[in-house]
């Protein structure tokens, strides 16, 4: 359960408002890592440290993240179908590969994974901690699965990789009468996963969706955990009060059309920054 540091009163966004805030920051933060070059001019120094309009904006885009691990932990504790979700996640993943690919390298065959692959491997990462008394040994074997899968079709990557979450799958589905050390082992072996396919914000990105789910009732503590884990603090902690501003009401985005619109977002602007940087730089 989620709680605030601020009285009732205070709590004034949904989770539609605060969709719509990191929605706008991921806008902001994407669009000045495209076009840095052009963001490079001096402005001021503080605390040691040359403010140039890039700076100033990846820091306003750092307050996207944390507040879609926030979102994607109370969609988890109050959706009706939990494996429908994570098949969208999925879809929207493959999706969005692409258009994160070009926008990031301008290739098709850019080596990290877009967000919505961290936000997965976080959405089971949260399954497994909800049922980590009864995790099935068919979970532990499909673990191991995804390890031979990595050797057959990434033959290029570090071996030792692959080779640890079949060892991990293997020792797990071995376990007798031990669901939480099961559930234990799949949670590395997830972290694992988000390391070898270089998803955004890597392990860290996995590892602060889990905190962000297991610190609901200690809000101080969930702001600490992402100052810490992720670059940028000073952004990542103006995060935090807008999280705290939460009133618990969906808000304006419901429905089927608005509720996929949010997810289409994420490669629709990918592209559009993509085409605006090939007509404006010529690359």
């Amino acid at each position: 359960m989620q709680t605030s540091l601020f009285p009732d009163r205070f709590r004034i966004l949904s989770g539609s408002g605060l969709k719509t805030i990191a929605m706008v920051a991921m806008l902001i933060d994407h669009t000045a890592h495209s076009f840095q070059k052009l963001l490079k001019q001096y402005l001021f120094t503080m605390f040691n440290i040359r403010f140039t309009p890039y700076i100033l904006l990846r820091g306003v885009g750092r307050i996207a993240f944390p507040i879609f691990c926030f979102l994607l932990a109370e969609g988890f504790r109050h959706t009706r179908s939990k494996p429908r979700y994570a098949l969208n996640l999925l879809i929207f993943a493959i999706l969005s590969e692409i258009p994160f690919n070009i926008v990031h390298d301008g290739v098709l065959a850019y080596p990290n994974q877009n967000v919505f692959f961290t936000l997965l491997l976080g959405f089971l990462g949260m399954w497994v901690i909800s049922r980590i008394r009864e995790v099935p040994r068919s979970a532990c074997l499909g673990l191991a699965g995804l390890g031979v899968l990595a050797l057959l079709l990434q033959p290029g990557i570090p071996i030792y990789g692959p080779v640890a979450l079949i060892a991990l799958g293997l020792f797990a589905a071995l376990i007798h009468e031990s669901a939480p050390l099961r559930g234990a082992l799949i949670l590395i072996g997830l972290g694992i996963i988000a390391l070898l396919l270089k998803c955004d914000y890597d392990w860290k990105g996995y590892l602060l969706i889990l905190l962000t789910y297991l610190l609901g009732e200690h809000p101080m503590v969930q702001c600490l955990s992402g100052v810490t884990l992720l670059s940028w603090p000073g952004g990542v902690a103006c995060a935090y009060p807008l999280m705290n501003l939460y009133n618990g009401k969906r808000g304006y985005i419901h429905g089927p059309v608005l509720k996929y619109a949010f997810y289409l977002f994420y490669p629709v602007h990918l592209t559009i920054i993509w085409l605006v940087h090939l007509k404006t730089l010529g690359y």
